[in-house]
């Protein structure tokens, strides 16, 4: 896609899911998520490999409280990965 050079598309496939906790209060930690892995490059220092963990949530991503997905058999769900400026 235009603006994105660097995207890459993969499938996955995952068990059945309920929908998760909230985000304010204890059990997010035991939901549903994805890990997703890639190089950080900040143009100094010398790339190394960080993870994301990837909510499952419906949204634009700001507005709390969040709508955590059930995950359904035979359902596409698309995530989008930006271009992960928010190092923590």
């Amino acid at each position: 896609p235009a603006g994105q050079e660097s995207a890459f598309t993969r499938s996955i496939y995952t068990f059945e899911a309920p929908a998760g906790n909230a985000v304010t209060g204890s059990g997010w930690e035991t939901n549903t998520c994805l890990v997703v892995g890639g190089l950080h490059d900040d143009g100094v220092n010398t790339p190394y490999l960080t993870y994301y963990r990837v909510e499952l949530r419906s949204g634009d991503g700001n507005t709390v409280p969040y709508t955590y997905l059930t995950l359904l058999r035979n359902h596409l769900y698309n995530v989008v990965v930006g271009d992960g400026q928010d190092i923590a």
